[in-house]
Order: C-alpha cells, then sequence, then structure tokens
C-alpha cells in the first residue's frame, strides 16, 4: 500500500494553516516515527491521511486513489487509527471492544476466525487475562494497550498511532514498540507512529520525518541521518549531544537555546521548500528533497 501526500495544506476554520506544503511518499513496511515539537501539525497530517481531516489544498492518496473517494468501510479495512487519548468509555468487556476492530471484515461465518485473530492480538499485547474486563474499569494505560489491541485486530495496511506509548511505563513501552516493529515487518504492515520521544524513534524506527514550524516537512531518513545536533538545536531549539550507541542515535539533552537565539538562528537560515518528495523507498533509500536549508 503506497499513502502519499501531494502539496498538502491544512486550514482550521478560524484560518490559522497548519499544514504548508507537504510533499510525502511512504511504500514501505516498517515502523515510521513522526516527531517535531508540539503544535507543528504531526496529528494533523495524519488525521488527513484516513479522511478525519479534508487538506484544504492537495491531496492524500492511498495506491493511487484520492482518500476521499473511499467509503469509511472501505478506508477502515485499509487504514487502523490509535488517538492519542479515547473518550471512549464502553460498559463492554475489553474482548468485545477489540472485536470492534474486525466490524469492516466481518460476514457470516467469519465469527471464529474474527475470535481468534481478538485472542492473538490480546496474547501478543500480554493482556489475555482483562479479556473479560470491563473497558471503563481499567486504568488508563490498561485503555491504551486495548485501543492498540483494537487497531491491530482490524489488520490494515497501514497503522497509525498518536503517541501510543504516553501512558505506559518504560517496560511496556518497549514491550508495545517491539511489538509494532515485529508485526510491522511480518505483516508487510506500515506502522505510522507519533512519537515525542526521541530516544524511542531513533533505538526501534526504520524511518523518521522530523517535522518544524510552521507545518512543514524539515527532514525524512534513517534514525542515523536525521536524528542529529543541528536537527535537535534547529527544531527544538535545544542544545544536545548524540552518542552512538548499538549504531542508533542516543539523544543526551543539553540546555534549551533562548529565545533570541532560536530567532537569530531561524532568521539567518534561508529556508528553500521546493515542494518535490520526499521519498521512503524499499531499498531503505531516502531523497530528501521536500524541504531543504541553504546556508
Amino acid at each position: 500500500m503506497e499513502a502519499r501526500y501531494d502539496g498538502v495544506d491544512y486550514s482550521y476554520k478560524s484560518g490559522t494553516q497548519v499544514l504548508h506544503d507537504i510533499n510525502l511518499k511512504i511504500y514501505e513496511p516498517g515502523l515510521l516515527c513522526i516527531i517535531g515539537p508540539n503544535g507543528v501539525g504531526k496529528s494533523t497530517m495524519v488525521k488527513c491521511m484516513n479522511k478525519l481531516l479534508i487538506p484544504s489544498k492537495g491531496s492524500v492518496t492511498l495506491d493511487d486513489r484520492n482518500v476521499r473517494s473511499y467509503s469509511l468501510k472501505e478506508l477502515s479495512k485499509t487504514i487502523g487509527f490509535v488517538p492519542a487519548t479515547s473518550s471512549d468509555n464502553f460498559s463492554m468487556t475489553v474482548i468485545d471492544t477489540v472485536l470492534m476492530g474486525r466490524h469492516p471484515h466481518q460476514k457470516v461465518g467469519s465469527e471464529k476466525n474474527d475470535m481468534h485473530i481478538v485472542y492473538q492480538v490480546l496474547d501478543d499485547l500480554k493482556i489475555t487475562h482483562l479479556a473479560l474486563r470491563n473497558y471503563n474499569e481499567l486504568s488508563a494505560g490498561q485503555h491504551q494497550k486495548v485501543s492498540i489491541a483494537r487497531g491491530l485486530a482490524q489488520e490494515p495496511d497501514i497503522l497509525i498511532l498518536d503517541e501510543p506509548t504516553a501512558n505506559l511505563d518504560v517496560r511496556h513501552q518497549v514491550q508495545v514498540i517491539e511489538l509494532l516493529l515485529r508485526l510491522s515487518h511480518e505483516r508487510g504492515m506500515t506502522v505510522v507512529m507519533i512519537s515525542h520521544d526521541l530516544n524511542i524513534a531513533a533505538k526501534y524506527a526504520d524511518k523518521i520525518v522530523v517535522m518544524s514550524t510552521p507545518g512543514m516537512i524539515y527532514r525524512v531518513g534513517t534514525p542515523n541521518e536525521v536524528i542529529t545536533e543541528d536537527t535537535i538545536r534547529y527544531v527544538y531549539g535545544m542544545e544536545c549531544t548524540i552518542l552512538n550507541v548499538d549504531d542508533r542515535p542516543h539523544v543526551i539533552l543539553g540546555e534549551p537555546l533562548s529565545d533570541e537565539v532560536i530567532h537569530e538562528m531561524h532568521r539567518d537560515e534561508m529556508i528553500e521548500h521546493r515542494g518535490l518528495l520526499n521519498v521512503i523507498d524499499s531499498q531503505h533509500r531516502c531523497s530528501c528533497q521536500g524541504r531543504r536549508i541553504v546556508t
């Protein structure tokens, strides 16, 4: 499944433009992390892929078909979405909640296979013991795992997760990310994950998309290509040191830069945005042409 953004802008009804000329092409199974500071449009960008938001300009296509032409049932067979927070308050058991993920695939005679898939994802996430508990009795971390289970039970080609480890302790964060990485390769599935944890992204992602103000793609590539001191300084306004741990970058944060230094740094950088595609391909090559910084 190929997902493609072509010249995508998005503005809210207030007139605030959140996304600016997003060009991105993804057709490689694996774990793709989207990182960047607050307010740069990470969640907005992924919501344009699953039709929760409609671009103000440009298009998002799946296998060359505009997502706007998909019915909700068609789209739910292709894309799963696990939001950062959920207002769900089901008086249903966990197993029935996860079974909702099978709805796009359900047909006469599919019950046995659907239940097999549901129990498999519960086992993968080590929450089988919660199967008969009521969803609304669970902790925030358990809610998060059940939401991820529902997304996995959907068996989509692309699974989008908005900060899936936000409510999990360190041990469960690692378990969930390692599971998502494994399943992405075993199933040939693309997992698109928004994360604020630079070291989680650096350690586990196959590719990383770095977003920066004002809602643009700053860089795309492997962790070693994009997690650099210059990137962290420019995008996050933070001093840092990058260590090499098991051939992966590891970020040790320093002091935040002053507003004056950040303003001067951005002013002195001429940003050339040509609207070319950042291409993620199956040979792990990346063409970071969408946005270049010319000094």
